[in-house]
């Protein structure tokens, strides 16, 4: 199987930006992680804009969902997105959401690459599943996920099927002991061949990492940063890019 070719065709000029990966909120049940998000959300200074790199929702099933746990975090980002940029990529849980969506809460969907210049820096941000070309299993689903043939047919699926299917999907996920614990070496180096002198940011494996990686030309470093993920009754990590550089913060 090709695996899958990342282009970026969008570049935002962004002085400041937030950075935020893999909360996997759970659609049913609330989660304290829920709860923290909105509070850190809320304290923000309203100039300051925000990227959600993927995995936001543990699942998402499609726009014509609305699942109660939701309720309070929806009209909490509703309300936020109206003083402040939302940016939103989606992840291999959460890739069902839509413009509808998008319009209700107010965010900005991103493709599943997109590149962010400081002024002093340029950054390539994705999610990080695209770049899991090590995992052979994984990107025949997404193949078949990604598909707008098999994602109107789910979609035309009562909603109940559809969160059976989530579900078990969910849990097949989490028996598998094969999966690798990082992206691609190849996929990495094939994307900084693709654009030089960017740096690439991404969540996705959880594992929280800094990489350099020296330029074969010039000897500078470039660097690959990964996102952590969030836990319940934790600091959250977060990120931030300015025109000093990547910095990792937490919150509580």
């Amino acid at each position: 199987m090709t695996p899958p070719q990342l282009y970026c065709r969008l570049w935002l000029h962004l002085p400041v930006l937030w950075l935020v990966s893999d909360l996997h909120l759970d659609p049913i049940t609330p989660s304290a992680r829920q709860q923290q998000f909105v509070r850190w959300l809320q304290q923000l200074p309203p100039e300051e804009p925000i990227a959600i790199l993927g995995d936001f929702f543990d699942y998402w099933i499609g726009d014509d969902w609305d699942p109660p746990a939701f309720a309070d975090l929806f009209t909490q980002l509703a309300a936020v997105a109206k003083r402040r940029l939302i940016l939103f990529q989606t992840g291999n849980r959460d890739f069902l959401v839509g413009r509808d969506l998008a319009k209700r809460l107010g965010f900005r969907r991103l493709p599943d690459l997109v590149g962010v210049d400081t002024g002093t820096a340029r950054y390539l941000l994705t999610h990080g599943d695209a770049l899991c070309w090590d995992d052979a299993p994984y990107l025949a689903w997404r193949a078949q996920a990604r598909n707008p043939a098999w994602q109107r047919a789910f979609l035309a699926r009562p909603l109940a099927e559809r969160l059976a299917f989530a579900q078990q999907a969910r849990q097949q996920s989490a028996m598998r002991h094969d999966i690798p614990d990082d992206l691609s070496e190849t996929a990495v180096m094939a994307l900084f061949q693709r654009y030089p002198g960017t740096h690439l940011i991404h969540g996705h494996t959880h594992i929280p990492r800094d990489v350099p990686y020296p330029d074969p030309v010039t000897g500078t470093l470039r660097y690959r940063w990964v996102l952590a993920e969030w836990r319940d009754h934790q600091p959250a990590p977060l990120a931030r890019l300015d025109p000093a550089g990547f910095h990792r913060r937490v919150s509580a």
